[in-house]
């Protein structure tokens, strides 16, 4: 086999491969699926999604929007170990042709399987801040007299200039887990962590910002995508 008909046998052999991981058809009595890439540069797109009846048809859709419909989850919940297969997008068709017959549980066993994917549900605690000591709270108070607040975040550390409690928990939930909540109105303030774990940082702003973490029954479910 020469060099050439070696070349076009490589070229086709990734282009099947390719096609059998990123595009699948199934059509039951219940449900009709059709998934496969969207196109690279398809700017111009329409999505039409309707959730009762199951009606999905997208020119354009990540894995993390179609997981979210299906599992009826904000996508903050989905979080997939392959960032690159995350961000994939696809030419999606999902119809549901009964509508006294879910299909959402289906459906999503189904893709799961076809992507050679695994989904692991893993629980974690919810909490509500509170300011409990304001004198403590009061000594990261900041001094500028504008709204405009800053967020650097490292490798090993974040640091928070003026900013108040709102965007401090928009970053707690961006860096962990476990999703905490606020409803008190409060001073911006600066403020900077070493990355750790979790209770260590609870403790750390207990004892820094005199702030309670109140416990409020109602874990939080995460979906971990990962590959098979």
């Amino acid at each position: 086999m020469n060099l050439l008909k070696k070349i076009s046998f490589l070229a086709l052999f990734i282009t099947l491969n390719s096609c059998k991981d990123n595009s699948f058809n199934s059509d039951t009595e219940t449900y009709k699926i059709e998934i496969k890439k969207a196109e690279y540069f398809h700017q111009d797109f329409t999505n039409h999604i309707q959730e009762t009846p199951l009606n999905i048809n997208a020119e354009s859709i990540t894995l993390k929007e179609i997981f979210g419909i299906l599992i009826k989850t904000d996508t903050s919940n989905i979080k997939f170990d392959n960032k690159k297969l995350q961000n994939k997008s696809y030419d999606v068709l999902i119809k549901q042709k009964d509508k006294n017959i879910p299909i959402n549980e289906v459906v999503l066993k189904k893709i799961i399987k076809e992507l050679n994917l695994k989904l692991n549900i893993e629980k974690y605690q919810s909490f509500n801040i509170t300011i409990k000591d304001s004198l403590k709270y009061s000594n990261y108070t900041s001094k500028s007299k504008n709204k405009i607040s800053s967020v650097t975040i490292s490798k090993d550390s974040i640091k928070l200039s003026n900013c108040d409690l709102n965007k401090l928990v928009e970053i707690l939930n961006s860096e962990f887990p476990e999703k905490t909540t606020c409803d008190t109105n409060s001073k911006r303030i600066n403020y900077e962590w070493k990355k750790s774990s979790f209770d260590k940082l609870k403790l750390q702003m207990k004892n820094d910002l005199g702030m309670n973490f109140f416990n409020i029954n109602n874990d939080r479910v995460i979906y971990k995508i990962k590959n098979n």
